[in-house]
């Protein structure tokens, strides 16, 4: 089944607080999905750059989202989704001149 998650995709990055990490992110996430459409248990399957926090800020984001009501007219068969999360890195903040 295909899903669109763009929107929570973008929350989960966002929401992470991952301006210290260099670059963007990119993770591909596997997800429980109640009847409620609430995400639980999410697992990184894959994340790039490895090792940069990007898999384990996305799963956390995503834990506790719950599905719009549109995406769940057609729930998981397996009561698992995979997707994946697109991070694009904000520029620095310049640190104000005395």
């Amino acid at each position: 089944m295909r899903m669109n998650l763009g929107r929570l995709a973008s929350i989960a990055l966002l929401g992470a607080g991952l301006s210290g990490c260099a670059g963007g992110g990119l993770v591909n996430l596997n997800c429980g999905v109640a009847a409620d459409g609430l995400l639980s248990n999410c697992l990184v399957v894959s994340e790039s750059p490895p090792n940069e926090g990007y898999g384990a800020a996305a799963a956390r984001s995503a834990e506790g989202t719950r599905l719009s009501e549109a995406t769940m007219r057609e729930p998981p068969a397996s009561g698992r989704i995979n997707f994946v999360v697109r991070g694009v890195q904000r520029p620095a903040v310049p640190e104000p001149r005395p």
